[in-house]
This record gives structure tokens, sequence and C-alpha cells, in this order.
């Protein structure tokens, strides 16, 4: 974690993590380039927090599921090495999973892009493509897949239905 003194790396754009946090309306994982998966519809809905600790209900609908699972996680927020503002977040992705610092290293000018990566077991840029709901059934802005080809890969797991929208929480 980067000291309140450190000095931003020259020639590297930072991205405020804020951009993001101040979404209120529920954020979708997009694409992914690692753990392909049969489960889709991740996304992230703020609960409660301010500044720099919050609680996001991150949801999922687990393969051959009626619903979605849900859960809820603890989320701060961080400058990464070399930065002076808050760009990363570190949170869990769910229950056994372990805390991970996510970076965001692009953001669209129109704040409806959004990609964070994470460094993976294997020293591998592990990214996410997220989007608001309002916004991810249109086309990815060209600039927003540059940049994920750029920062992370341009193997892309499709975890976004259209469905998605219209999944409960849970059975009633």
């Amino acid at each position: 974690m980067a000291g309140a003194n450190s000095k931003p790396k020259k020639g590297v754009k930072t991205y405020p993590i804020k951009d993001l946090t101040d979404i209120e309306e529920r954020l979708y994982i997009k694409w992914r380039n690692y753990n392909e998966t049969e489960n889709l519809c991740y996304s992230a809905t703020k609960k409660s927090g301010s500044d720099k600790h919050f609680v996001y209900t991150l949801r999922v609908w687990p393969y051959d599921w009626e619903h979605l699972l849900l859960y809820d996680t603890k989320m701060t927020t961080e400058a990464t090495t070399g930065h002076t503002v808050h760009n990363a977040a570190r949170y869990k992705f769910g229950p056994g999973y372990p805390e991970v610092l996510r970076e965001l290293v692009f953001t669209n000018r129109a704040k409806n892009c959004f990609i964070l990566r994470e460094n993976l077991t294997d020293n591998q840029p592990g990214c996410q493509l997220v989007r608001p709901e309002s916004k991810i059934e249109r086309r990815v802005p060209q600039n927003c897949v540059e940049a994920y080809e750029k920062y992370c890969s341009k193997e892309k797991f499709e975890l976004y239905d259209p469905v998605c929208p219209y999944i409960p929480d849970k059975v009633r």
C-alpha cells in the first residue's frame, strides 16, 4: 500500500476508484479473462459506506439455480504503490475466497466502462470489465475494449446474459 507521500509513477494515469464507488446502480461484470465458469450474472450493489469503507452485496447466478446467490462483502479502497489517489479496492469475491486487491486500470470518459485488474497466483493479470446496469446491454465502447486488451488479454469469458436483471434474489 502506498504511503500518503508516495509519488505517482511517471506516465501512468491514475483512475480514482471513487469513479466506481460513486455509482449507486447495480454493477455487472461483462467479461473477465480467468476462471471460465458456467455461473453468470456476477454483479455488485453498494449497500452502505462512504469515503474508503463500503459494504457491497455481490450476486451470482450459479449454474442450474432458479435464483441468485447473495453475499455481503466489506470493501476498502486504497492507493496502490506509486499513486496518491485511491485507485484500488480490497474485497472478497465470495464466501471462502481470499481478500484481493483489485486496481482500477481504466475508466472511460463517460464513466460507464471500468476495468479492474488483480494479480493471479501465476503472476498473470486477472481482469474484469465492469459496467453499470443502465449500460450493460449496450456495445462495449471501443476504447474500453482496447484498454482491456492492453492491460489484460484478448481472452474474454462472457459473464453477463440479458436475462440477468430478471433472475430473482430468492425463490418466493
